[in-house]
């Protein structure tokens, strides 16, 4: 299924982008601002936290690019100062870190970000991140300016477009076989909500529905969770573990992100649609269970 759909395509803005760059180093900084003034941005930075929620409360910005180490506090925890007075608005935060691992992006997602940027970075990347926030917040005013006389529901999705009544009749259709299914599409475009669509309109849609962040979740953890374990099988496994393809039999589990699985997970997983049959973690034997995937 191809999401988001020609419906739904974006007419650019004549406004300019604006960006606001938090960091104390002036060589990332002028950095920053000789590359998005080329890409026609306009660009403010300050170095410091303690100025960030005065200067907010008075000027607006589409996107926020935070470093996390601040010479007056961390960039968690700015942003949640910039949350609990609800200065964000329609702004998209970046977080800038020097600890280019998969822990720390996910740590920010889960704090309100929108997306990390390790440094070193490139052009390439900086640009990319900055416009596809930049797309984000333009969809979701886009939805947000849709008229009563322009909006359909469809369970939790609202959109009246030739392609988008396109996609409720293939819901509809998939809802009720029992297959699994894959959405393709960006973050923020609804996968989420049409994967719920499809759960509600199932013939289980009084089972069990289990969403997993497959983002958030290291291979091992993740491993354990959606296969479950023995006792003993590695350090701190204390008890036995029934995974979540397990505990959701006959019901739908839902995986979000699912490419950034490693391959032995999704390799498991294929194993898994392609026969039913599963192992846990430290076990000898296949175990059988019918848990509907979304992915």
């Amino acid at each position: 299924m191809q999401y988001p759909v020609p419906g739904f395509i974006l007419v650019r803005e004549l406004v300019k982008t604006k960006i606001l760059v938090i960091d104390d180093d002036p060589k990332i900084c002028r950095l920053i601002k000789r590359i998005l003034i080329k890409e026609d941005m306009l660009v403010e930075c300050i170095a410091s936290g303690i100025v960030t929620l005065p200067l907010l409360k008075k000027s607006s910005f589409d996107v926020i690019l935070l470093d996390f180490r601040l010479p007056d506090m961390d960039g968690f925890k700015l942003l949640e100062k910039i949350q609990e007075n609800r200065l964000l608005k329609a702004t998209e935060v970046i977080l800038m870190t020097g600890y280019g691992d998969t822990e720390m992006g996910m740590k920010a997602m889960e704090k309100g970000c929108v997306d990390y940027l390790p440094k070193p970075f490139n052009h390439e990347d900086l640009v990319f991140q900055i416009k596809r926030a930049v797309k984000k917040i333009q969809f979701q005013h886009k939805i947000h300016k849709l008229t009563e006389s322009d909006i359909i529901g469809f369970e939790d999705i609202i959109g009246s477009s030739p392609d988008m009544k396109q996609i409720y009749r293939l819901v509809n259709r998939i809802a009720g076989q029992d297959t699994t299914v894959l959405l393709e599409g960006e973050t923020g475009t609804g996968k989420n909500l049409i994967a719920r669509a499809i759960y509600k309109k199932s013939k289980i849609k009084d089972r069990l529905f289990i969403p997993v962040n497959c983002g958030a979740l290291t291979e091992t953890l993740m491993e354990s969770e959606l296969f479950g374990h023995e006792k003993g099988a590695f350090t701190g496994a204390d008890v036995k573990k029934y995974g979540i393809l397990e505990s959701a039999h006959e019901g739908t589990v839902f995986l979000d992100e699912i490419n950034n699985a490693s391959r032995n997970v999704q390799t498991k997983l294929l194993q898994y649609i392609e026969t039913g049959e599963i192992m846990r973690v430290g076990g000898n034997k296949m175990i059988e269970c019918n848990s509907r995937i979304i992915a």
